[in-house]
């Protein structure tokens, strides 16, 4: 087994830590579970897979592939070293090939991330996704599918916080690849929504704290507040 993962993990956790303040776990989140696992997430930034690998090597330890574009893979190859398996979808051919290659991964019992909107979409736009998962879950039938959604933004520190929400998503095992396209689109949609709803409502309570980075000048400055006041006593 490559040693690569686990001496880029210490590297990866100080990159997020330095660049932003927190990154917060819904409470009610679910753990994806282990062996034949889907897990679909919406995809904004560069940063989307360097914190699914801080976030799966702090919490869950799931021994899985990420999906990523093959275009993608070979401008930043380090990804593939920790677990990222090149999709290729210039031709039919080859994306049905690509596939063939996620669902062994299914059938071996080991988990698979996935980005089904294949590209960064900006952060709030209509989540549209391909029928990728879908197919895998039809070739694959007693495959689990999760449904990660990861929000980002300034809000009461000067670097951004991460918010992350993970749920299954439950279906009928007769539904046809299109049907479970709808659906899966459909939960990203509503969880996306609900996510957005409680962080502009101010409504943090339901969230834990999982990293705490960078404080920025905002809280050192309030740190200097409270020893100018406590010396002024």
């Amino acid at each position: 087994m490559s040693v690569f993962p686990a001496v880029f993990h210490p590297y990866n956790t100080w990159l997020i830590k330095r660049h932003f303040s927190r990154v917060h776990l819904h409470r009610n989140s679910h753990a994806p579970a282990s062996g034949r696992t889907i897990v679909v997430m919406n995809h904004s930034t560069w940063w989307d897979p360097l914190l699914l690998l801080y976030l799966n090597q702090r919490l869950w330890n799931l021994d899985g592939r990420a999906l990523m574009d093959r275009e993608g893979l070979d401008r930043f190859p380090f990804f593939e070293k920790v677990g990222a398996l090149p999709v290729d979808t210039s031709t039919l051919q080859k994306t049905k090939e690509s596939l063939a290659e996620a669902s062994a991964v299914l059938d071996d019992e080991k988990p698979l991330f996935l980005f089904p909107q294949g590209r960064e979409v900006p952060l709030g736009a209509p989540i549209r996704i391909s029928s990728g998962a879908a197919w895998l879950k039809t070739e694959v039938p007693d495959t689990r599918i999760y449904n990660m959604t990861f929000y980002h933004g300034l809000f009461h520190q000067q670097q951004p916080e991460w918010f992350v929400y993970v749920s299954e998503i439950t279906g009928a095992p007769s539904w046809s690849r299109k049907q479970w396209t709808s659906h899966i689109q459909t939960c990203m949609q509503e969880q996306f929504h609900f996510v957005q709803d409680q962080i502009f409502s101010r409504d943090q309570a339901d969230w834990q704290t999982v990293l705490r980075g960078a404080e920025g000048i905002g809280a050192a400055w309030e740190n200097v507040k409270g020893l100018w006041k406590g010396a002024g006593r």
